[in-house]
């Protein structure tokens, strides 16, 4: 590690080394090439690849952003909400790539997120009184529709009797980060920020008290360092859990990852419970 590079950053720099070996498709033998060959349509493996390197990318923006504001010292409520965008991505990559999930169902993930895209689509071109959109929206709800049937899928109506989705629904964000790392409590706070609960607001943003009025007490915007320290460390280590299904899945090197991962745990000071990859999980 260089004297300017945080262990984030560390981290992010060796995980993706790590990712580069693999190249941009699963290697032969690996979970991800064994999904191809079995799934019955190859273009829907190469989709869940895709969903899952892309938002995997996605979170690694978001963290180096976190870690950037983190280091500055200058920011009370932006580190927590870049926190909770790391925390959702690396929800949905160890969903899609979830090693207890058949291949059928891991493909039938990747599905059932790219219709959970386009209902939202369809919701923004019915707000906007886009028909012309709409009626392409719903062109490929329907296609995508199809393919899920040819898989073994039923479709999933609304109270309005139109297609929003598959009978294997995403779950929600909250509960994604709680199987990511049983993080259910924090993604919680960090949502209060992100949506500028006062309660938590006051608790994480604003609490330095600078005195009191007949009205209650002033307070003063306040960086907590400590805790955004604490938040880093647990912040890493899910980006950690997502590229390890990431490695796994596409056949890189879990070893070479392991011992970044056991450098960064190092540097935060984590404990051995913490040290999922040490357990040999997939």
């Amino acid at each position: 590690m260089t004297s300017d590079e945080s262990p984030i950053l560390e981290l992010l720099r060796h995980s993706y080394a790590v990712r580069q070996t693999t190249g941009l498709s699963p290697c032969p033998g690996s979970r991800g090439a064994r999904d191809r060959e079995s799934c019955g349509r190859p273009e829907s493996a190469d989709t869940l690849c895709s969903h899952a390197s892309s938002i995997l990318e996605a979170a690694a923006d978001h963290l180096h952003a976190f870690d950037q504001l983190v280091r500055a010292k200058q920011y009370a409520a932006a580190p927590w909400v870049c926190s909770r965008a790391v925390l959702e991505a690396c929800g949905i990559v160890c969903w899609l790539l979830a090693s207890q999930a058949t291949p059928t169902a891991r493909i039938g993930r990747s599905l059932s997120l790219r219709m959970e895209t386009l209902v939202r689509q369809r919701k923004v071109a019915n707000s906007n009184g886009d028909a012309k959109t709409l009626s392409k929206v719903d062109a490929r709800l329907e296609e995508v529709a199809a393919i899920a049937e040819g898989l073994g899928f039923n479709r999933r109506l609304d109270n309005r009797k139109r297609l929003s989705g598959i009978n294997l629904p995403m779950p929600s964000a909250t509960e994604l980060v709680e199987k990511l790392s049983g993080s259910e409590n924090i993604y919680r706070i960090l949502s209060g920020v992100a949506h500028h609960d006062p309660s938590t607001l006051t608790y994480l943003v604003f609490d330095a008290k600078e005195g009191e009025t007949a009205r209650g007490d002033v307070r003063r915007r306040a960086v907590q360092n400590d805790l955004l320290a604490l938040l880093a460390a647990s912040t890493g280590l899910a980006f950690g859990r997502a590229t390890w299904a990431w490695v796994f899945y596409f056949g890189g090197s879990l070893a070479d990852l392991s011992a970044h991962l056991d450098a960064f745990g190092d540097q935060v000071k984590v404990g051995d419970e913490c040290r999922f990859w040490r357990d040999g999980a997939e």
